[in-house]
């Protein structure tokens, strides 16, 4: 493949850590973090769940997410993008 097995180490060690949304350095943070946000989005929604389960999976987020978030980055960016995401829902659901 090309790569050392140090890096092929390390991209180990950042898979597991989204996988279990949990880290222990920076880096981890960082990737960790970039993936619990991604899943703030309706098109995440549209491809993941049925739109009866969207209000509870934004519900769960609220309270889960908070804990999850460690970068500062991240917890500035967490609020609006929840906000955004309840207003994408209310519309889509208001459409329906």
């Amino acid at each position: 493949m090309g790569y050392s097995l140090e890096e092929i180490k390390i991209v180990n060690r950042l898979i597991r850590a989204v996988d279990a949304h949990e880290s222990q350095k920076e880096d981890e943070e960082i990737i960790v973090d970039a993936d619990n946000l991604s899943k703030l989005t309706l098109v995440h929604l549209k491809e993941k769940f049925r739109s009866t389960e969207w209000l509870k999976m934004y519900n769960v987020w609220r309270e889960v997410f908070p804990k999850r978030i460690k970068t500062k980055i991240g917890k500035f960016r967490f609020p609006a993008l929840l906000n955004d995401l309840k207003v994408s829902i209310d519309k889509e659901l208001d459409v329906k």
